[in-house]
Protein backbone atom coordinates (compact mmCIF):
# COMPACT_ATOMS: atom_id res chain seq x y z
CA UNK A 1 0.00 0.00 0.00
CA UNK A 2 2.81 2.72 1.14
CA UNK A 3 4.84 1.55 -2.25
CA UNK A 4 1.35 2.19 -4.45
CA UNK A 5 0.86 5.45 -2.46
CA UNK A 6 4.81 6.36 -3.15
CA UNK A 7 4.12 5.83 -7.32
CA UNK A 8 0.72 7.62 -6.95
CA UNK A 9 2.92 10.71 -5.50
CA UNK A 10 5.89 10.60 -8.02
CA UNK A 11 3.79 9.92 -10.71
CA UNK A 12 1.53 12.79 -10.25
CA UNK A 13 3.82 16.03 -11.27
CA UNK A 14 4.85 13.98 -14.72
CA UNK A 15 0.94 13.77 -15.38
CA UNK A 16 0.53 17.46 -14.77
CA UNK A 17 2.59 17.78 -17.70
CA UNK A 18 0.19 15.78 -20.25
CA UNK A 19 -2.27 18.65 -21.04
CA UNK A 20 -2.83 19.81 -24.55
CA UNK A 21 -0.34 21.51 -25.99
CA UNK A 22 -1.17 25.03 -26.46
CA UNK A 23 0.37 28.18 -27.34
CA UNK A 24 1.83 30.54 -24.54
CA UNK A 25 4.85 32.11 -26.10
CA UNK A 26 5.76 34.87 -23.00
CA UNK A 27 4.71 38.04 -23.62
CA UNK A 28 7.99 40.10 -24.96
CA UNK A 29 9.99 36.93 -25.59
CA UNK A 30 12.03 36.42 -28.78
CA UNK A 31 12.37 33.38 -30.66
CA UNK A 32 14.96 32.56 -33.47
CA UNK A 33 13.26 30.58 -36.30
CA UNK A 34 14.70 28.28 -39.13
CA UNK A 35 12.86 26.94 -41.87
CA UNK A 36 14.07 24.73 -44.76
CA UNK A 37 12.82 22.32 -47.35
CA UNK A 38 14.15 20.10 -50.11
CA UNK A 39 11.80 18.66 -53.07
CA UNK A 40 14.08 16.52 -56.03
CA UNK A 41 11.82 14.92 -58.35
CA UNK A 42 12.41 13.27 -62.21
CA UNK A 43 9.96 13.32 -64.76
CA UNK A 44 8.02 9.66 -65.09
CA UNK A 45 6.55 10.95 -68.58
CA UNK A 46 6.67 13.65 -71.17
CA UNK A 47 4.38 14.47 -74.14
CA UNK A 48 4.56 17.24 -77.06
CA UNK A 49 2.17 18.55 -79.23
CA UNK A 50 2.34 17.48 -82.73
CA UNK A 51 0.11 20.03 -84.82
CA UNK A 52 0.46 17.95 -87.54
CA UNK A 53 -1.37 15.04 -86.74
CA UNK A 54 -3.19 16.97 -83.84
CA UNK A 55 -2.52 15.22 -80.89
CA UNK A 56 0.10 14.57 -78.55
CA UNK A 57 3.21 12.07 -78.90
CA UNK A 58 5.14 10.71 -76.33
CA UNK A 59 8.84 11.42 -76.34
CA UNK A 60 9.65 9.88 -72.22
CA UNK A 61 11.90 7.66 -73.93
CA UNK A 62 13.76 10.63 -76.04
CA UNK A 63 13.32 13.43 -73.45
CA UNK A 64 13.62 13.84 -69.52
CA UNK A 65 14.06 16.26 -67.03
CA UNK A 66 15.26 16.04 -62.94
CA UNK A 67 13.80 19.27 -61.07
CA UNK A 68 16.01 19.46 -57.65
CA UNK A 69 14.41 23.02 -54.94
CA UNK A 70 15.60 23.74 -51.66
CA UNK A 71 15.10 26.66 -49.45
CA UNK A 72 15.92 28.15 -46.16
CA UNK A 73 14.29 31.19 -44.11
CA UNK A 74 15.25 32.49 -41.38
CA UNK A 75 13.68 34.56 -39.03
CA UNK A 76 13.57 36.27 -35.34
CA UNK A 77 9.86 36.83 -34.07
CA UNK A 78 9.44 39.18 -30.95
CA UNK A 79 5.85 38.67 -29.41
CA UNK A 80 4.96 41.83 -28.54
CA UNK A 81 1.86 41.36 -26.96
CA UNK A 82 -0.46 38.32 -26.45
CA UNK A 83 -4.20 37.22 -26.26
CA UNK A 84 -6.39 34.81 -26.41
CA UNK A 85 -4.02 32.00 -27.32
CA UNK A 86 -2.50 33.74 -30.15
CA UNK A 87 0.21 36.32 -30.63
CA UNK A 88 -2.02 40.08 -30.37
CA UNK A 89 1.11 41.98 -31.67
CA UNK A 90 4.28 40.56 -33.65
CA UNK A 91 7.50 41.70 -34.46
CA UNK A 92 8.89 39.49 -37.15
CA UNK A 93 12.27 40.11 -39.14
CA UNK A 94 13.15 37.97 -42.34
CA UNK A 95 17.03 37.69 -41.25
CA UNK A 96 17.40 35.37 -44.31
CA UNK A 97 15.79 34.21 -47.22
CA UNK A 98 16.99 32.41 -50.25
CA UNK A 99 15.98 29.17 -52.59
CA UNK A 100 17.59 27.33 -55.19
CA UNK A 101 16.46 25.34 -58.01
CA UNK A 102 18.57 23.34 -60.24
CA UNK A 103 17.03 21.85 -63.13
CA UNK A 104 18.37 19.13 -65.88
CA UNK A 105 17.16 18.33 -69.33
CA UNK A 106 17.97 15.38 -70.76
CA UNK A 107 17.74 14.33 -75.08
CA UNK A 108 18.87 11.09 -76.20
CA UNK A 109 21.61 11.77 -79.24
CA UNK A 110 21.43 8.16 -80.76
CA UNK A 111 22.48 4.48 -79.61
CA UNK A 112 26.11 4.01 -78.43
CA UNK A 113 26.07 7.73 -77.71
CA UNK A 114 25.54 9.80 -74.37
CA UNK A 115 22.53 11.84 -73.68
CA UNK A 116 23.01 16.00 -74.18
CA UNK A 117 22.37 17.08 -71.05
CA UNK A 118 21.45 20.94 -70.20
CA UNK A 119 21.50 22.47 -66.62
CA UNK A 120 19.97 25.40 -65.14
CA UNK A 121 20.36 26.63 -61.81
CA UNK A 122 17.82 29.52 -60.79
CA UNK A 123 18.34 31.56 -57.04
CA UNK A 124 15.79 33.38 -55.48
CA UNK A 125 15.53 35.78 -53.12
CA UNK A 126 12.92 38.53 -51.49
CA UNK A 127 13.38 41.83 -50.61
CA UNK A 128 11.87 41.08 -47.48
CA UNK A 129 14.95 39.81 -46.48
CA UNK A 130 16.57 42.22 -43.57
CA UNK A 131 13.11 44.28 -43.08
CA UNK A 132 10.85 43.76 -39.77
CA UNK A 133 7.40 43.39 -40.17
CA UNK A 134 4.79 43.63 -37.41
CA UNK A 135 1.54 41.71 -37.27
CA UNK A 136 -1.37 42.94 -35.65
CA UNK A 137 -4.68 40.93 -34.58
CA UNK A 138 -7.67 41.42 -36.72
CA UNK A 139 -11.26 40.86 -35.54
CA UNK A 140 -12.17 37.58 -37.43
CA UNK A 141 -9.79 34.09 -36.82
CA UNK A 142 -6.49 33.99 -38.00
CA UNK A 143 -6.98 37.74 -39.13
CA UNK A 144 -3.64 39.46 -38.73
CA UNK A 145 -3.27 43.32 -40.59
CA UNK A 146 0.89 43.41 -41.81
CA UNK A 147 2.69 47.01 -41.91
CA UNK A 148 6.66 47.78 -42.09
CA UNK A 149 8.31 48.71 -38.64
CA UNK A 150 9.63 51.78 -38.33
CA UNK A 151 9.00 54.84 -40.42
CA UNK A 152 11.06 53.76 -43.43
CA UNK A 153 7.80 51.77 -44.99
CA UNK A 154 8.56 49.92 -48.43
CA UNK A 155 6.47 48.52 -50.85
CA UNK A 156 3.22 47.64 -49.64
CA UNK A 157 3.06 45.27 -52.40
CA UNK A 158 5.46 43.22 -50.04
CA UNK A 159 2.91 42.70 -47.36
CA UNK A 160 0.44 40.57 -49.46
CA UNK A 161 -0.36 37.65 -48.94
CA UNK A 162 1.86 37.01 -46.12
CA UNK A 163 1.09 34.81 -42.63
CA UNK A 164 1.29 35.62 -39.21
CA UNK A 165 1.55 31.77 -38.07
CA UNK A 166 4.89 30.25 -37.90
CA UNK A 167 4.44 28.46 -34.91
CA UNK A 168 2.28 25.73 -36.41
CA UNK A 169 -0.34 26.52 -34.31
CA UNK A 170 -3.25 25.13 -36.60
CA UNK A 171 -1.86 21.83 -36.22
CA UNK A 172 -2.91 21.75 -32.02
CA UNK A 173 -5.40 20.45 -30.84
CA UNK A 174 -8.54 22.54 -29.58
CA UNK A 175 -9.39 20.35 -26.22
CA UNK A 176 -7.63 17.84 -24.00
CA UNK A 177 -6.42 14.84 -25.58
CA UNK A 178 -5.01 11.04 -24.71
CA UNK A 179 -2.48 9.30 -26.22
CA UNK A 180 -3.79 7.96 -29.86
CA UNK A 181 -6.45 10.97 -29.90
CA UNK A 182 -6.33 11.82 -33.93
CA UNK A 183 -8.39 15.50 -34.47
CA UNK A 184 -9.25 17.07 -38.39
CA UNK A 185 -6.47 20.16 -39.43
CA UNK A 186 -7.62 22.17 -42.57
CA UNK A 187 -5.58 21.42 -45.38
CA UNK A 188 -5.73 24.87 -46.69
CA UNK A 189 -4.00 25.80 -43.33
CA UNK A 190 -1.22 23.59 -44.30
CA UNK A 191 -0.03 26.01 -46.82
CA UNK A 192 1.84 27.15 -43.46
CA UNK A 193 4.02 24.30 -43.95
CA UNK A 194 4.59 24.45 -48.28
CA UNK A 195 5.36 27.90 -47.85
CA UNK A 196 6.31 28.90 -44.43
CA UNK A 197 5.76 32.64 -43.79
CA UNK A 198 3.36 33.05 -46.80
CA UNK A 199 3.92 34.94 -50.16
CA UNK A 200 7.88 36.38 -50.00
CA UNK A 201 7.62 37.40 -53.30
CA UNK A 202 10.71 35.16 -54.44
CA UNK A 203 12.66 36.55 -57.50
CA UNK A 204 14.81 35.05 -59.57
CA UNK A 205 18.42 36.70 -59.52
CA UNK A 206 20.27 38.37 -62.44
CA UNK A 207 16.99 37.46 -64.84
CA UNK A 208 16.50 39.62 -67.81
CA UNK A 209 12.83 39.74 -67.58
CA UNK A 210 10.29 37.97 -64.89
CA UNK A 211 7.38 36.00 -66.51
CA UNK A 212 5.06 36.60 -63.42
CA UNK A 213 4.08 33.08 -62.29
CA UNK A 214 2.01 32.85 -59.69
CA UNK A 215 2.27 28.97 -59.54
CA UNK A 216 3.49 28.76 -55.87
CA UNK A 217 0.41 30.99 -54.86
CA UNK A 218 -2.61 28.81 -56.67
CA UNK A 219 -1.04 26.07 -55.30
CA UNK A 220 -1.79 26.85 -51.89
CA UNK A 221 -4.97 28.59 -52.84
CA UNK A 222 -6.34 25.46 -54.39
CA UNK A 223 -4.97 23.26 -51.26
CA UNK A 224 -7.30 20.72 -50.79
CA UNK A 225 -7.38 16.73 -49.31
CA UNK A 226 -6.91 15.48 -46.19
CA UNK A 227 -5.00 16.01 -43.06
CA UNK A 228 -4.36 15.05 -39.29
CA UNK A 229 -3.15 15.07 -35.66
CA UNK A 230 -2.45 12.64 -33.24
CA UNK A 231 -1.65 12.74 -29.86
CA UNK A 232 1.85 10.85 -29.49
CA UNK A 233 2.27 11.65 -25.83
CA UNK A 234 5.15 13.44 -23.82
CA UNK A 235 8.71 13.33 -23.38
CA UNK A 236 11.46 14.22 -21.59
CA UNK A 237 14.38 15.95 -23.28
CA UNK A 238 16.59 18.61 -21.06
CA UNK A 239 14.49 18.46 -17.97
CA UNK A 240 11.32 19.68 -19.77
CA UNK A 241 8.58 18.09 -21.08
CA UNK A 242 8.13 18.20 -24.80
CA UNK A 243 4.57 16.71 -26.34
CA UNK A 244 4.86 14.70 -30.12
CA UNK A 245 2.24 15.43 -32.13
CA UNK A 246 2.09 13.54 -35.13
CA UNK A 247 1.61 14.75 -38.46
CA UNK A 248 -0.31 12.86 -41.72
CA UNK A 249 -1.38 14.63 -44.71
CA UNK A 250 -1.87 13.91 -48.50
CA UNK A 251 -2.47 17.11 -49.79
CA UNK A 252 -3.45 18.08 -53.47
CA UNK A 253 -3.86 20.98 -55.44
CA UNK A 254 -4.67 21.29 -59.15
CA UNK A 255 -4.70 25.22 -60.98
CA UNK A 256 -4.25 27.36 -63.73
CA UNK A 257 -1.43 30.17 -63.99
CA UNK A 258 -0.95 32.59 -66.82
CA UNK A 259 1.69 34.57 -66.95
CA UNK A 260 2.16 38.64 -66.83
CA UNK A 261 3.66 38.18 -70.19
CA UNK A 262 1.43 36.88 -72.82
CA UNK A 263 4.77 35.51 -74.59
CA UNK A 264 5.00 32.61 -71.50
CA UNK A 265 1.33 31.47 -71.89
CA UNK A 266 0.03 29.17 -69.83
CA UNK A 267 0.69 26.49 -66.83
CA UNK A 268 -1.65 24.63 -65.62
CA UNK A 269 -1.04 22.10 -62.68
CA UNK A 270 -1.23 18.88 -60.45
CA UNK A 271 0.07 18.63 -57.08
CA UNK A 272 -0.28 15.50 -54.77
CA UNK A 273 1.85 15.59 -52.02
CA UNK A 274 1.71 12.53 -49.13
CA UNK A 275 3.35 13.32 -46.08
CA UNK A 276 4.05 12.12 -42.58
CA UNK A 277 6.37 13.20 -39.40
CA UNK A 278 5.93 14.94 -36.03
CA UNK A 279 5.79 18.01 -34.46
CA UNK A 280 7.58 18.63 -31.25
CA UNK A 281 6.35 21.65 -28.61
CA UNK A 282 7.80 22.64 -25.50
CA UNK A 283 4.84 22.31 -22.77
CA UNK A 284 6.51 24.83 -20.65
CA UNK A 285 7.58 27.65 -23.15
CA UNK A 286 4.16 27.13 -25.24
CA UNK A 287 5.45 27.06 -28.45
CA UNK A 288 7.07 24.82 -30.88
CA UNK A 289 10.84 23.46 -30.84
CA UNK A 290 11.04 21.73 -33.67
CA UNK A 291 8.88 19.98 -37.49
CA UNK A 292 9.23 17.84 -39.74
CA UNK A 293 7.55 15.80 -42.50
CA UNK A 294 8.82 13.99 -45.25
CA UNK A 295 7.15 11.79 -48.60
CA UNK A 296 6.13 11.35 -52.05
CA UNK A 297 5.63 13.85 -54.40
CA UNK A 298 3.85 13.77 -57.81
CA UNK A 299 3.39 16.60 -60.09
CA UNK A 300 1.57 17.03 -63.48
CA UNK A 301 2.79 20.31 -65.25
CA UNK A 302 1.30 21.17 -69.01
CA UNK A 303 2.65 24.53 -70.54
CA UNK A 304 0.66 26.26 -73.72
CA UNK A 305 2.31 29.39 -75.40
CA UNK A 306 2.75 31.00 -78.81
CA UNK A 307 6.53 30.68 -80.38
CA UNK A 308 8.08 31.80 -83.01
CA UNK A 309 8.66 29.29 -85.91
CA UNK A 310 11.00 30.77 -88.88
CA UNK A 311 8.55 33.93 -88.54
CA UNK A 312 5.18 32.34 -87.85
CA UNK A 313 3.48 32.07 -84.60
CA UNK A 314 2.82 28.55 -83.69
CA UNK A 315 1.27 26.69 -80.61
CA UNK A 316 3.94 25.10 -77.99
CA UNK A 317 2.41 22.73 -75.96
CA UNK A 318 4.01 20.01 -73.82
CA UNK A 319 3.17 17.98 -70.78
CA UNK A 320 5.40 16.57 -68.25
CA UNK A 321 4.95 14.01 -65.00
CA UNK A 322 7.52 14.64 -62.15
CA UNK A 323 7.76 11.87 -59.52
CA UNK A 324 9.80 12.62 -56.57
CA UNK A 325 10.42 13.08 -52.32
CA UNK A 326 9.36 16.12 -50.23
CA UNK A 327 10.79 17.40 -46.91
CA UNK A 328 10.05 20.48 -44.81
CA UNK A 329 11.34 21.05 -41.37
CA UNK A 330 11.25 23.62 -39.12
CA UNK A 331 13.30 24.43 -35.80
CA UNK A 332 13.27 27.35 -32.97
CA UNK A 333 15.64 28.44 -30.41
Amino acid sequence: MARALLLAALTLPVLGLVEQPRFAAREGSTVGKVFEHHLKAESVAVRIYDAAIDEFVDVTPTIGMTIDVSGRIEVTDEYLAIAEGRPDRLRRTFDRIDAREDQEARYATGAGRPDNRQNHRKIQASELEGRSIVFTSGSGPGAYAAAFAGEGGGDEALLDGLNEDMDFRFLLPTGRVAVGDEWIVDPKLCGAIVAPGGDLKLKEKGAVSDPGWSIGREIRKDLEGKAKAVWKGVREEDGRGVAVVGVDLDLKSAGESRAKDPKAGTIRFRMDLALAGDLLWDLEAGRFVAFEVGGKLAYFMSNRKTVDVDGAPTESRNEIDFEGEARYSASAR
